[in-house]
C-alpha cells in the first residue's frame, strides 16, 4: 500500500456522488476503505452516498464554483476529477501542493491546459494523469498496442460506436452538444485543416453483431494527442451511434449546419432534455482501431477492437486502475497521458465485462486477462 495512504492521506473524488464518480469511489473503497472521499457541492448528497457505503466512502463538501480553502485538501494525497471544469486552476493548485491528480475529462481545451502543467508537477514532486477513460484512454492504449510492432506507424484511424440507452450526466451531454455545434482544427502531417463536425463519413466494420457502419468526424482529443505522444503523423477519430437511423439523422442535420442553432439556449435546452430522457437502444460501446505503417520495408496494417456495455462503468474502471497503478509505480513527477505511462495490457486486461478482439479472424478473446492480441497484416 502507498505510503500516503498509510499516513492517512485521502483519495478525493470530486463529483464523487455522481454517476461516474460514485462508481470510482465504490471500486476504490474495496482497496482503501475509509481513505476514499466523495466530494461535491452538496454535503447532503455526499452524506447519503457515504451511508450507502456503510462509511467506507467518506463525505465532504467542496464547491469549486466558489472560493475554497486550502485546508480542505490538507489530508489529501490524490485527487480524481470526475467533473468537467472550465479552467485548470484547481488542478494547478493540487499539483503545486504535491497532490497527485487524475482527470477523466474528454475536453480537448482542458486536456491541453492540463498538459501544460508539467512544470508545476515536476517542481512539487507530483504526478498528473490525463486522457483517462474510454476515449480518450482505452482508444489511446489500443493505438499504442497496434503500432508497437511497426518500425514506423504512419496513420491511425479510431472509430467509436455508442448506444443511447445509457443515462448520461449533464456534463457529458453538454460536451456532445458543444462538439456537434463547433467544427475543429486538426494538424495532419504538418498542415492544419478545418474538420466539419459529424461530417466526412467513412465506412467501418465493428466486431461481430455490430457489423458495418458509417462513422463521422468528431472532436475527440486522442487524434490531437497521439501525434505527439506516439509520433503518428496522421490520426483521425470518428464516431457513430448504435442506432443507424440516429446516426443518419445526426449526420443529415450536421450537413445542413443545423447544430449551429445550438448557440440559442432554448434549442440547446431542448436537445439536452431529449438526450437526457430519450433512450434509444442499449448501453453498448465499441472501439475499432486500425493503424497503417511500415515494418521491414513493407506496408502493414494492424487492427484491434474492444466492445462492452456501460460507458460510465468502463470510465470508472480505467480511472481506478490508473489510480491504483499510480500509487504502486510512483513515477517520476510530471503530467502524462495514459499511453505515456502505462502499457496497454496493464490496463486492458483488467477491464471487467469488456471483450477484446483479435481482428485477424474476428476472434473474441474470452478471458481478457490473457495477453492482448493484435493482428498485423502485410500488403
Amino acid at each position: 500500500m502507498d505510503i500516503d495512504i498509510e499516513m492517512n492521506k485521502k483519495i478525493l473524488v470530486v463529483g464523487g456522488y455522481g454517476d461516474v464518480g460514485s462508481r470510482i469511489c465504490l471500486i476504490l473503497a474495496k482497496y482503501y476503505p475509509g481513505s476514499v472521499v466523495a466530494a461535491g457541492r452538496s454535503l447532503g448528497k455526499a452524506e447519503k452516498f457515504s451511508i450507502r457505503t456503510s462509511g467506507k466512502v467518506l463525505p465532504r463538501q467542496l464547491d469549486l464554483s466558489k472560493d475554497w480553502a486550502n485546508h480542505e485538501l490538507n489530508d489529501v494525497g490524490m485527487v480524481i476529477m470526475s467533473l468537467d471544469l472550465l479552467s485548470p486552476e484547481f488542478a494547478k493548485h493540487c499539483l503545486k501542493s504535491g497532490i497527485n491528480y487524475i482527470d477523466i475529462t474528454a475536453s480537448q481545451v482542458l486536456i491541453n491546459n492540463l498538459d501544460g502543467l508539467k512544470g508545476q508537477a515536476k517542481e512539487n514532486n507530483a504526478s498528473g494523469i490525463i486522457s483517462v477513460g474510454l476515449d480518450p484512454g482505452i482508444s489511446n492504449l489500443l493505438v499504442k498496442q497496434c503500432s508497437r510492432e511497426m518500425d514506423y506507424p504512419e496513420k491511425a484511424e479510431i472509430n467509436l460506436l455508442f448506444g443511447l440507452g445509457e443515462d448520461h450526466g449533464d456534463g457529458s451531454i453538454e460536451w456532445i452538444l458543444n462538439n456537434l455545434q463547433n467544427d475543429f482544427e486538426l494538424n495532419l502531417r504538418g498542415s492544419t485543416i478545418l474538420v466539419l463536425s459529424f461530417q466526412d463519413g467513412k465506412s467501418v466494420i465493428f466486431p461481430r453483431e455490430l457489423g458495418k457502419r458509417t462513422a463521422y468526424a468528431f472532436n475527440f482529443s486522442d487524434q490531437h494527442v497521439l501525434k505527439k505522444t506516439l509520433g503518428i503523423p496522421e490520426v483521425r477519430t470518428r464516431m457513430c451511434f448504435e442506432s443507424k437511423v440516429t446516426t443518419w439523422l445526426v449526420a443529415a442535420l450536421a450537413q445542413i449546419r443545423f447544430f449551429k442553432l445550438l448557440k440559442y439556449s432554448i434549442i440547446k435546452s431542448s436537445f439536452k432534455f431529449l438526450l437526457k430522457n430519450l433512450k434509444l437502444g442499449s448501453d453498448v460501446y465499441s472501439i475499432k482501431v486500425t493503424v497503417r505503417g511500415v515494418k521491414n520495408g513493407k506496408e502493414v496494417f494492424s487492427h484491434g477492437a474492444i466492445q462492452g456495455n456501460g460507458e460510465a462503468q468502463i470510465t470508472a474502471e480505467v480511472a481506478t486502475l490508473v489510480a491504483r497503478r499510480l500509487l504502486e509505480l510512483k513515477p517520476n513527477p510530471g503530467v502524462y497521458h495514459i499511453e505515456e505511462l502505462f502499457e496497454p495490457k496493464d490496463i486492458l486486461k483488467h477491464i471487467k465485462g469488456a471483450r477484446l478482439f483479435d481482428e485477424s479472424n474476428d476472434v473474441q478473446i474470452e478471458n481478457t486477462k490473457q495477453q492482448l492480441l493484435i493482428h498485423l497484416n502485410e500488403n
